[in-house]
């Protein structure tokens, strides 16, 4: 029985499973057109931080610490293991098939034409959310790794935020922990 409340409640901040809670089906809310459902992919690794917020809301209700470092490596743990998926999906406008008459349709979405204007529409988000899905989760690694000798030493909490990156390293040799984020994500085109 708790589990399934557990489920329920958690479930409730994606889209499509609000709307069939509300005993509505998502179809009728957004339609069969691929734009609702790609906006909504887009959106997608944002849930993340609504979690996180949800979380603080209820530790500072309760009066309860929150213990930020721990918060932001979590997240960052669980982004680093959807690195790849995050990045496919940001990605998918520009993997694209030809058919036989000659169209160069995404493949992931065959009603939609490559360089058609729904297509030309979308880019931008594409690009913006590989920026700060991808780009600036690696920024976020990177910058750690280059202010690891100093922020190890002298800040307390680093450790703790960047636990996810340096569980298995040493902070002090740098390097290794971006490294081992670009190589995934090196295999990313072939996962498409």
């Amino acid at each position: 029985m708790g589990n399934d409340l557990f489920k329920r409640s958690v479930g409730i901040f994606s889209l499509e499973r609000a709307s069939q809670e509300a005993g509505l089906h998502w179809e009728c809310i957004a339609g069969t057109h691929f734009i609702p459902k790609l906006v909504t992919e887009f959106l997608a690794p944002l849930q993340v931080l609504v979690y996180l917020f949800v979380i603080w809301c209820l530790c500072m209700l309760r009066r309860r610490p929150f213990h930020f470092d721990k918060a932001l490596n979590t997240v960052a743990a669980v982004w680093s293991g959807l690195l790849i998926t995050i990045t496919g999906v940001t990605m998918k406008l520009f993997i694209y098939v030809q058919m036989p008459n000659g169209k160069k349709m995404v493949r992931s979405i065959p009603e939609l034409e490559r360089h058609s204007m729904e297509w030309i529409a979308f880019c931008p988000a594409a690009f913006g959310a590989l920026l700060v899905y991808t780009i600036g989760f690696l920024a976020y690694v990177i910058h750690s790794v280059w202010t690891a000798p100093r922020n190890a030493a002298t800040s307390p909490g680093f450790l703790v935020q960047y636990r996810f990156a340096y569980s298995h390293l040493d902070p002090a040799a740098g390097g290794g922990a971006w490294l081992r984020l670009l190589f995934p994500l090196a295999l990313c085109p072939c996962r498409l």
